[in-house]
């Protein structure tokens, strides 16, 4: 069985894809302000997918955001979730978790 390589030539560099989902703490919660803070405060080895970024219902008028990244093998999940541990989205962020995991290429 043939493996069929979809991953674009600009992200070859890249081994995996996430999908992270972005919980807020509340119906308050600014998503402009988070989808904006997380597109300027990328770490080296990870690239977040713009056209990615999705606010999906919850219940009650609540949503939550889903992001995809792409990672290189050096960079871990955790250091996506760094990014919410700063003072202005620990007020609008409750928590980050992966919703899926994907090998983009093998090693």
């Amino acid at each position: 069985q043939q493996q069929i390589n979809i991953v674009p030539q600009n992200d070859a560099k890249y081994d995996c894809e996430i999908v992270f989902e972005v919980l807020p703490m509340d119906d308050s919660t600014n998503w402009d302000n988070v989808k904006n803070y997380i597109l300027n405060n990328q770490k080296k080895g990870m690239k977040v997918i713009p056209n990615s970024l999705q606010l999906v219902p919850v219940a009650f008028g609540i949503q939550k955001l889903r992001v995809t990244v792409h990672m290189t093998n050096d960079v871990a999940c955790d250091d996506f979730e760094q990014l919410f541990k700063t003072a202005e989205m620990e007020q609008q962020v409750m928590n980050v978790t992966i919703c899926a995991f994907n090998k983009l290429r093998k090693n």
